[in-house]
């Protein structure tokens, strides 16, 4: 549940603070460049701190009302930031920049109507903001609507600003990737990407710009100015700050020797794990499931984790410290806890999607012995890849360097391995390669691995899209454009090739 973000002790926040609120009142300016610039001097905490103090001195003025929300986006806390936002447009309705953050919030969270409402407000208050043209932008692509969202970031000036280049790159990637334009959108907004890079933006602007740079070389073929661009994201991410923690390793050392009984006889019905490493196909697994009409997708995605989350103690490094208390009575509430999270209903199928998942199926087994885990797997260098191109805006500190990916690609698949040998779980592997080159005979056998009667509805189109029920998003067509996508760069990957190789993860790949 959402709280109201913490409000910390701390000193008197100085220059920083100063800063903040003399950016502050500057209407035009967007607040997340004021955040960052905020987040800049200091741990979130002092974020935080910060922006409770402007808003305790200025409690009827909108900027930090907005800035508040920024911060509690940033922890994760989008219900709180929702609130701010409403409490910024209480103080003033024409406060573009909170329609604008309010909209895009509405918009993550499947309100179509009111995000609509608040962004169509704000281009009304300032056609030329260029943060409500790219939020706009961003909504129409969503929709399908690549012309109409390509002109009305065209028309935005200056086309300097990071947040249309930005959108102006997302634009042409969606436009390319549903193959309505050609290359000219992808060179106007690579033009953009690098005006915007030559204003000096913040630092965390700079890493998504130097990404979405590193994606329009990719499209256009300059392979090497494309992975040059994506190291370089991910070299200023990891200079930001460490994201989150690769906690494969110390999960392995944790769980080995434990006892974990046998499979029982009688297979829980409902939930079903899956699982694999980012971007190694679980999104098209359970677009594709999800059509089958006994199958339903988690309420609250990635369940597993939190519900490890829940059960630590404060003194618990990591969650493998509970399980020799995981016994008899206390793993009654755990279950019906785990299972309300889903909002399962008697007889269905529902999937709990999150690459995390595998480094939680130790507790799964627990709660749930005998429960389903659906494992996808996809080309090493593939999987390396496309974790290497989104590393900088991933917050995974493992995902920024070729040696980070090699060790945790490396770690997974030997907890993997262990999880497979040794717990109560019942294991279906899908390969993204299959699943995309013969769809059907790949999804008949997890359809069966799930005891359902088949429906070709499962088999998603190859030449039409499907729309999304609760956000009408549109989404692409089957298609396997993705498979070797790691062949152009085979040359930069060869050191994490080579490391691949000596632990053996491109022979067990293969296998599994």
């Amino acid at each position: 549940m959402d709280r109201e973000p913490p409000c910390p002790t701390t000193d008197d926040p100085g220059e920083a603070a100063r800063r903040i609120a003399c950016a502050l009142s500057r209407s035009s300016d967007d607040p997340r460049d004021a955040l960052e610039a905020l987040i800049g001097e200091g741990p979130r905490t002092d974020a935080a701190a910060v922006a409770h103090r402007l808003v305790r001195a200025a409690p009827r003025e909108p900027g930090p009302w907005v800035l508040l929300g920024s911060v509690a986006a940033t922890q994760r806390l989008p219900q709180a930031a929702r609130l701010c936002w409403q409490r910024a447009l209480a103080c003033d309705p024409s406060h573009v920049e909170a329609r604008v953050l309010l909209g895009s919030a509405l918009w993550a969270a499947g309100e179509l109507s009111g995000a609509r409402a608040h962004l169509d407000a704000a281009l009304e208050l300032d056609p030329h903001n260029p943060g409500a043209i790219a939020s706009v932008a961003r909504l129409l692509l969503r929709q399908g609507a690549h012309r109409e969202a390509w002109e009305l970031i065209q028309g935005g000036r200056p086309s300097s600003d990071p947040r249309l280049a930005l959108a102006a790159a997302e634009a042409a990637g969606a436009a390319g990737a549903a193959e309505v334009a050609g290359a000219g959108q992808a060179a106007t907004a690579l033009d953009a990407v690098d005006a915007a890079l030559a204003t000096a933006p913040s630092p965390p602007t700079c890493v998504r710009l130097l990404a979405a740079r590193g994606e329009l070389c990719d499209a256009l073929g300059r392979h090497t100015e494309a992975f040059a661009a994506w190291t370089e994201s991910n070299r200023r991410a990891l200079a930001e700050g460490p994201g989150e923690a690769d906690g494969v390793a110390r999960i392995l050392e944790a769980i080995t020797g434990l006892d974990w009984g046998a499979i029982p006889s009688r297979t829980p019905s409902r939930p079903v794990a899956l699982v694999g490493l980012p971007h190694s196909g679980l999104s098209l697994l359970e677009r594709s499931l999800s059509q089958h009409p006994a199958i339903r997708t988690a309420s609250v995605p990635g369940s597993l984790g939190l519900l490890a989350e829940a059960v630590l103690r404060p003194r618990d490094a990591c969650w493998t410290a509970v399980l020799p208390r995981l016994r008899g009575s206390i793993l009654d509430p755990l279950r019906m806890g785990y299972l309300d999270a889903l909002g399962s209903s008697r007889g269905e199928r529902i999937l709990d999607r999150w690459w995390g998942n595998l480094r939680y199926l130790g507790l799964l087994a627990r709660i749930l012995p005998g429960a389903r885990v659906i494992v996808c797997t996809r080309a090493p260098l593939d999987v390396g890849l496309s974790c290497f191109r989104r590393g900088g805006g991933s917050g995974l500190t493992w995902s920024m360097s070729l040696e980070g990916i090699g060790q945790h690609l490396v770690e997974s698949q030997r907890l993997l391995e262990h999880w497979r040998r040794h717990l109560p779980l019942r294991f279906h592997t899908v390969r993204y390669e299959g699943l995309v080159s013969d769809p059907a005979q790949v999804l008949r056998g997890v359809v069966a691995f799930l005891g359902l009667p088949w429906d070709p509805a499962v088999v998603l189109s190859t030449d039409e899209v499907i729309r999304d029920p609760r956000t009408l998003e549109v989404l692409p067509p089957l298609h396997a454009r993705s498979v070797a996508r790691a062949a152009p760069y085979a040359a930069a990957l060869a050191p994490l090739a080579a490391r691949l190789e000596m632990d053996g993860v491109r022979r067990r790949s293969s296998r599994t």
